[in-house]
């Protein structure tokens, strides 16, 4: 499915963006968090008057966005117990009108270019102000000395954390020649391109058409094939890595690449500090930076990775096509059994993708992905970031109930009416039907 490429150049125009993102590029006193549907998240903007005076902000908007909430002063706690309960009288401020708490899942780098790639190339749209604050959290979030990016808020500055956040700046308007992505590119080409990028980072390129697929191991869909009772089938791996690998195998194995643009062909010169054209993509394929490399490869998987290397070039079509039919009826078990948000944000992504270059953007799958992934970006005093999870609910409210029961704060009377809107949602959050 190709996407229209004057509709996606309106959708993600170049934006006038300032030199620093200290302050927040929207009126935070129009954001407000919708919380409904059992425990859904979502951050809305209200851009008329008459919008705010019919919903006004509330404590929980104002404590997440950093606005002062400006409430009375708690007496001065003189043992630990008065600290706990000074410190639960504040927090029932913060409880949501269905009973659970919000909150941010932050902490990741490497979430929100995943939700901006995966966007741009389904053709989604952002609006403005959203745009406007993801630009601000990465703005925010650069390394303050190198420019870059790393794995997660408090890392050392990547390859992968850099090229991907550097590639996500560029598609929500920043232009190349914006200080920060100047910054932002010198580390990169310092690290030695985003040829060193690890695996994640390579096929995210790689889909995007900014980087080869011959540049990337294999992540055949064959194996989905494979009987069940082999050790190393698919289902045995790790769930975040098993929902994971099959969105990627499918996109892998048709080998989809993005429609070139304007925007791609200077990401590819952008990028890296040869010429595009004349990389050898196959060398690139275990080219790890050094900063990146927190386990090495071992011989095995290089082995195993050659044979597999192997193999695509005589794959058996109607092996191939068997494994991806396979592979996207998982893809859509998984949509449809987690109504769209599947196991977390990075495979809720790669799903997106896989569903619109199947079936396109015209049905009721990709409304659904588009309205399933404002529960993931949430806002904060820094800008708008992508969770990782659709929030953290049912942990929060658990250890909050635990620590309530074993202090004796849960027999407080003033507290009961917290604790029994907590118990309702607890209620209202269980499974009741089997997936499929």
């Amino acid at each position: 499915m190709a996407t229209d490429q004057s509709r996606l150049a309106q959708l993600y125009s170049p934006l006038d963006i300032p030199e620093f993102g200290k302050e927040p590029l929207t009126d935070y006193s129009r954001w407000r968090l919708l919380v409904n549907d059992g425990g859904r998240h979502t951050w809305r903007y209200m851009r008329t008057d008459e919008e705010c005076q019919d919903w006004p902000q509330n404590e929980v908007d104002k404590y997440w966005l950093g606005i002062p909430l400006n409430l009375p002063e708690l007496p001065k706690a003189k043992d630990p117990l008065e600290a706990a309960r000074n410190g639960f009288t504040f927090y029932k401020h913060l409880q949501s009108h269905d009973g659970h708490w919000a909150g941010e899942y932050g902490g990741p780098m490497f979430l929100l270019p995943g939700l901006v790639i995966g966007s741009y190339i389904a053709g989604m749209p952002f609006t403005l102000e959203e745009r406007l604050e993801m630009i601000r959290y990465l703005m925010n979030r650069a390394h303050p000395e190198d420019g870059g990016w790393g794995i997660h808020i408090e890392g050392h500055s990547t390859v992968f954390g850099t090229a991907l956040n550097y590639v996500a700046l560029r598609i929500l308007g920043m232009d190349a020649d914006h200080p920060v992505a100047v910054k932002a590119r010198e580390c990169l080409h310092k690290l030695g391109g985003a040829t060193g990028t690890p695996a994640w980072g390579k096929f995210w390129l790689a889909v995007l058409n900014v980087y080869d697929w011959e540049g990337v191991n294999p992540i055949p869909p064959e194996l989905w094939l494979l009987p069940d009772w082999i050790p190393f089938h698919p289902h045995r791996w790790w769930i975040h890595t098993r929902n994971v690998y099959i969105p990627m195998s499918y996109l892998y194995g048709i080998r989809f690449q993005m429609e070139e643009n304007d925007l791609i062909r200077s990401l590819r010169q952008e990028l890296y500090t040869t010429n595009y054209h004349s990389i050898d993509w196959p060398a690139q394929r275990n080219n790890v930076a050094s900063v990146d490399i927190y386990y090495p490869h071992t011989a095995v998987l290089d082995t195993l990775n050659a044979i597999l290397g192997m193999y695509e070039g005589c794959a058996i079509p109607p092996a191939r096509k068997a494994a991806l039919k396979r592979a996207y009826e998982l893809i859509v078990y998984e949509d449809e059994n987690t109504d769209y948000q599947t196991i977390g944000p990075v495979s809720k992504m790669m799903n997106l993708v896989c569903r619109f270059v199947a079936e396109g953007a015209d049905n009721e799958v990709y409304k659904q992905h588009a309205i399933k992934r404002a529960d993931f970006m949430w806002l904060g005093p820094d800008g708008m970031r992508m969770c990782g999870t659709n929030g953290s609910q049912l942990w929060d409210i658990g250890f909050i109930s635990q620590a309530l029961v074993e202090t004796g704060l849960a027999n407080d009377d003033e507290n009961k009416e917290s604790l029994r809107k907590a118990l309702e949602w607890l209620d209202v959050c269980q499974i009741r039907d089997n997936p499929k």
